[in-house]
């Protein structure tokens, strides 16, 4: 059984090897297609139907394939361009990929839709810094993130989780009442914020390079 799992994860690898494989071992005449048929119905039907039988006996009937996370992590940010470098650089180093917005191809497509197609990461980090002003009717401006900040990170909380979403502040910015109560890390000059970014890409199964990190 293990024999024929390396066989058609190698298959899965390079189709070709496939169509050689059955024209070796199981050849019958010049056409492909029979070499392909051959294979599937004498080496890959025959291990599904042990394989379904070696799970059921026993008992994990919810056995399932783990597949390995992206190393893509998308970033959220406003007009602070420094915090923003110093995110994107800090995840390079631990053999990241960040995904900033503005750096990807527009192919006629609206902001969203950017957003939407970009959006096929393990991880967001959100950037809530004081680049706006607000308040309520009559009350006192006070520092706020981006709207499109808060548009975005509601949607990753939507799409990831709040486990695959690390929020990191800087300065004294207004948070949404519905975050309130969420986690959130400050974005501090001292860089303490990579120790805390580090653990959060550790707990949902990222591999970190803890002397990187401290580097």
């Amino acid at each position: 059984m293990g024999l024929t799992l390396l066989l058609i994860q190698k298959f899965a690898a390079n189709p070709d090897d496939m169509v050689q494989f059955g024209f070796t071992y199981f050849y019958t005449n010049n056409h492909i297609i029979s070499a392909i048929h051959n294979v599937t119905g004498q080496l890959i039907i025959p291990f599904i139907r042990d394989y379904k039988a070696y799970i059921l006996a026993r008992g994990n009937t919810k056995a399932k394939i783990v597949m390995p996370l992206s190393t893509k992590i998308f970033i959220v940010h406003g007009h602070d361009e420094g915090a923003r470098e110093s995110v994107a650089r800090f995840l390079q180093t631990l053999g990241f990929e960040p995904i900033i917005l503005h750096e990807q191809a527009n192919r006629g497509r609206t902001v969203i839709e950017k957003v939407e197609a970009n959006s096929d990461v393990s991880f967001a980090v959100v950037l809530l810094t004081p680049d706006d002003e607000g308040c309520t009717k009559g009350g006192a401006l006070e520092p706020r993130a981006r709207q499109n900040v808060l548009l975005e990170l509601g949607y990753f909380l939507g799409r990831l989780g709040r486990e695959r979403v690390c929020a990191l502040k800087r300065g004294d910015v207004e948070i949404p009442s519905d975050f309130a109560g969420v986690v959130w890390e400050a974005l501090d000059a001292g860089g303490a914020w990579k120790r805390r970014l580090g653990q959060e890409l550790q707990a949902i199964g990222h591999v970190i390079d803890w002397n990187k990190v401290m580097a």
